[in-house]
């Protein structure tokens, strides 16, 4: 993470700050472009990503929305990089994953996964596949901490 915080600060944003090492970045001040932060991450790890940016508000109004009140353990967010058609999202409805459930926050999702995440039949990637755009997935739990994080 501090080689991610160091391309950053190349880029121009020596406040930003990392999370985790899962590629979470909070940018205090200002964010960079997504694509041209996902080419530089391209040229120097050698890794093509799809960057996803989230706003200080939209994080906050996420976390303050939970959707599935007190379940947090439960719950994680798919953050995601286009805007899915309505048809997608009507597939997305009538797929059978009994044991999980989803909600719409804003341009994301959050799902809950009361068996357990690793039993999940709503995988991430099968959430890109119905949804037709990628897909990041983060708990709930490191989702609340880059909000407080964004508000500091």
């Amino acid at each position: 993470m501090a080689e991610l915080r160091a391309l950053c600060a190349k880029l121009g944003f020596a406040d930003a700050t990392t999370f985790i090492a899962s590629g979470n970045v909070v940018f205090p001040t200002a964010a960079p472009d997504a694509a041209e932060l996902a080419a530089a991450i391209a040229a120097r790890f050698g890794v093509d990503t799809t960057v996803i940016l989230r706003t200080r508000e939209q994080l906050t109004k996420l976390v303050a929305t939970k959707p599935f009140g007190k379940q947090t353990a439960d719950a994680f967010v798919a953050f995601l990089a286009g805007e899915p058609a309505k048809a997608n999202f009507e597939a997305l409805s009538t797929s059978d994953f009994p044991d999980e459930a989803w909600e719409r926050v804003g341009p994301d999702l959050v799902l809950l996964y009361p068996s357990s995440f690793h039993r999940a039949k709503l995988t991430g990637a099968r959430l890109e596949r119905l949804l037709n755009t990628e897909a990041t997935l983060r708990n709930w739990r490191t989702v609340t901490k880059l909000a407080e994080l964004a508000a500091a």
